[in-house]
């Protein structure tokens, strides 16, 4: 059985994979190669999303922004994989041509984003809070992705929905009178009025 890490790395290089097919399909490989990573949104609102700045460095003085895909969503349908991707590599493309195409701290999709969107291969929706942040395949670009989608068998190696964090208190009653009391580690603990010994509930 293959282990954490093994998934992961696997994982990268579908993804790695991916854009370097939607970079030759869509871009004219005029994107730079860029850091792809895998990690969990905690707040799960976002199924991807793109650092506007050099997030990592590397040999030399050589610097590179990020695309993540989100750990959380990684069991979704490829197409949505895919789509995921090139969304992101539209706000690359925005980036590498000084192009400004989110606003309000870079959660609101301007209509420069939707214009380099629709130019490759995106369906474009406006949403309320997140103005064109919405997008799909089109029927055009879902029959050219076919070649990776069939490759793209990502396995998910965290919970789709993250768990609420676990109390660590214990309540304590009085048998008699029902007096209640919480403690944060299991305690021996008598009742005061009824000299009683309370039992964890």
């Amino acid at each position: 059985m293959e282990n954490c890490n093994e998934i992961y790395l696997k994982n990268l290089e579908l993804l790695n994979s991916a854009h370097d097919f939607l970079n030759e399909k869509f871009f004219e490989n005029a994107l730079s190669k860029i850091v792809i990573t895998i990690q969990a949104d905690m707040k799960q609102r976002a199924l991807g999303w793109f650092t506007p700045y050099e997030a990592w460095s590397g040999a030399g003085d050589t610097t590179s922004p990020e695309i993540n895909i989100s750990a959380n969503y990684l069991d979704r349908p490829p197409h949505e994989i895919i789509s995921t991707m090139l969304h992101e590599m539209c706000h690359q493309y925005a980036y590498q041509h000084d192009i400004q195409d989110c606003s309000r701290n870079n959660t609101y999709h301007n209509k420069r984003f939707k214009e380099i969107a629709e130019r490759h291969g995106l369906e474009v929706t406006k949403s309320v809070k997140g103005g064109y942040n919405v997008t799909a395949l089109t029927a055009e670009a879902r029959e050219i992705v076919e070649p990776i989608v069939s490759l793209l068998n990502l396995k998910r190696v965290v919970p789709t929905k993250l768990g609420k964090k676990t109390s660590s208190t214990r309540k304590y009653m009085c048998p008699e009178c029902e007096m209640t009391v919480r403690a944060t580690k299991e305690v021996n603990i008598k009742c005061g009025d009824c000299d009683e010994v309370m039992s964890e509930v």
